[in-house]
């Protein structure tokens, strides 16, 4: 049986990326307003939430754009690779820096510089692209990565699609 969803138009995946990185480039905000503060039980808090966040972000371009994009420009998903490897690294070296209540300014301002380019850099090359080539399955798995509250994967099937006989 199909639900009163069934063929909705998957969410621009270009959108959705871009919203997680503001919303991410916010809690990070918060994060070093946390840290200039000292107040160890907020930036506790607020670092497992960025952590997690960047983490899920990473691994949803990597999961189910970046393949796709690797097919037509190799060499700029490689050094998109490498930078979510170095923004991988940088959250390992800011998390022991907080696990030990010493986290460095420096880093935290360097992390936020490279991001903000990171980001620039995915709007132009990857983000353009994935709205307009990636495919409803696609744009569904982003969908459901970014944001778990929205309808499964089958609701952005066209109508007939995940018929079962």
């Amino acid at each position: 049986m199909q639900g009163d969803d069934q063929g909705m138009e998957a969410p621009n995946p270009r959108e959705l990326l871009r919203s997680d990185h503001t919303r991410l480039e916010a809690v990070f905000e918060e994060l070093l307003d946390e840290f200039a503060d000292g107040h160890q039980r907020e930036i506790r808090s607020t670092w497992t939430e960025f952590d997690r966040s960047v983490l899920v972000h990473l691994d949803t371009e990597e999961r189910f754009i970046l393949p796709l994009f690797e097919q037509v420009n190799p060499a700029e998903a490689a050094a998109l690779r490498a930078e979510h490897a170095r923004i991988r690294k940088l959250l390992s070296e800011l998390g022991v820096g907080v696990d030990l209540h010493l986290v460095q300014l420096d880093l935290a301002r360097e992390f936020t510089d490279f991001l903000r380019a990171h980001a620039r850099r995915e709007e132009v090359l990857l983000y353009r692209w994935a709205a307009s080539e990636l495919d409803a399955p696609a744009r569904a798995a982003v969908a459901r990565k970014l944001l778990p509250s929205l309808p499964s994967p089958d609701a952005y099937a066209p109508p007939g699609h995940n018929d079962r006989g």
